[in-house]
This record gives C-alpha cells, structure tokens and sequence, in this order.
C-alpha cells in the first residue's frame, strides 16, 4: 500500500506499508523491505516512510513498466538532513525493485537519465548533475554584467 499524511505544519510524509491478512484479520507492516549490500541484506524495514518539506512535491508510486517503487531522493535544503523539514526531491531517483521475495531498495534508479515521465521543468541540479546552491535556495544565479 502506498499512502500519504500530512503529518504536521512543517513536513508531509509519503509511506509504503504491507497490508497481509492472518486469520482474516488485517495486519500492517511486514519486513519484506530491505537494502542490499552485494547479495547480502543489510537490513530490513516493516515500512517504509518518505518526509520532507511541506511546500515540496515527492513522488512516491508505483510503475508498472520498471516493475519498481519510484520515489524521489531527497536533499536537505539547509545541509542539515536530520531535520525532515528541509527535505526537498533533488531531482534523482531511487526505487524499490521485487527481487527474492522482498522489495530491495536501488539507489540512482535512472542513473541519471530518468524516463520523460519524471522529469521536472525545474531541478535544483546543474547540466552536470550537482546541485546549484542558487537553484536550492529557490532563485536563479545572479547575472553578471561586464
């Protein structure tokens, strides 16, 4: 299941939530997520939670053509990723693939070339890929004039 909350005046929150019945009974989170380390597991999530900055737009579903959980990677706006409010989508990608009977996390889905349909008009990263401070702060670099 993938779902949305507004979770309080600073950020929202996207999750992604297994829903199983056991006994006719709902039951909610299951550890089928997890993050790869070569072919070994890392570790394993009952959900998993995406929150940033209110005012921000992260993606966080599901595509059928890759067979992956697409959700933006996000970047703190302030240097200071503790702080989930700061979080704003840097224009990346990563996803959740099925493989081996669990959703495992891939970093840089597209690898830097994402397919038309996530692709922004505005990204806080330059042509090659880094992020622009100016682009970050919500403006645009200053003009030099000769």
């Amino acid at each position: 299941m993938l779902g949305f909350d507004e979770n309080n005046i600073k950020s929202d929150k996207k999750i992604m939530d297994v829903l199983q019945f056991v006994n006719g009974k709902p039951v909610f989170g299951s550890q089928l997520f997890v993050m790869e380390n070569g072919n070994q597991y890392q570790k394993q999530m009952a959900r998993y939670i995406l929150e940033y900055k209110k005012e921000a737009a992260a993606r966080l579903t599901f595509d059928e053509d890759l067979g992956a959980i697409v959700f933006d990677e996000l970047t703190s706006e302030s240097n200071t990723p503790n702080k989930k409010w700061t979080l704003v989508p840097d224009g990346e990608y990563n996803g959740f693939v099925w493989k081996n009977g669990k959703w495992v996390l891939t970093s840089n889905l597209f690898a830097g070339a994402p397919p038309k349909k996530y692709t922004a008009e505005k990204t806080i990263r330059d042509a090659k890929g880094t992020i622009d401070d100016a682009k970050m702060k919500g403006g645009e670099p200053e003009l030099k004039v000769p």
